[in-house]
């Protein structure tokens, strides 16, 4: 078993689960309502329909781009759907690699598109959250 893939995905649910329970806000951006306020933006597959053959560094541009709207747009979360169709845009054991990762379901796009939305994520402030959708 790829223990690592299963810690993270238990990270990423509790994740989402804590999210409601976020304290603060992003830092330089207008207070609107409560501290807690929890201001997102939902990326869904389908953003990435423009991703598909990137390389490594044009998709970290584009994540960056969609990253810096989220914040331009007074916003504190990201939520990023990142296992689409049973699939995933990370390497995984039991998924195959997302066709929205290389064009190609199952063929790795040569980098890992979810580590690089988390660090894109954390650089903007601790309040970012990249995330999967958990399912029963």
């Amino acid at each position: 078993m790829n223990y690592r893939k299963i810690t993270a995905f238990i990270l990423f649910c509790t994740l989402l689960i804590s999210i409601s329970s976020a304290s603060g806000s992003v830092p330089g951006l207008a207070a609107s309502g409560s501290d807690r306020e929890f201001r997102a933006v939902w990326i869904a597959y389908s953003d990435f329909n423009k991703s598909k053959g990137m390389s490594r560094s044009e998709f970290t541009a584009y994540v960056d781009q969609m990253f810096d709207n989220a914040v331009s747009l007074g916003l504190n979360a990201v939520v990023v759907h990142v296992r689409p169709f049973s699939d995933a845009m990370y390497s995984s054991s039991y998924y195959p690699w997302s066709y929205y990762a290389s064009g190609t379901q199952g063929i790795s796009p040569g980098y890992d598109p979810l580590s690089i939305m988390v660090k894109e994520a954390h650089s903007r402030s601790e309040e970012r959250r990249v995330g999967k959708k958990c399912r029963s």
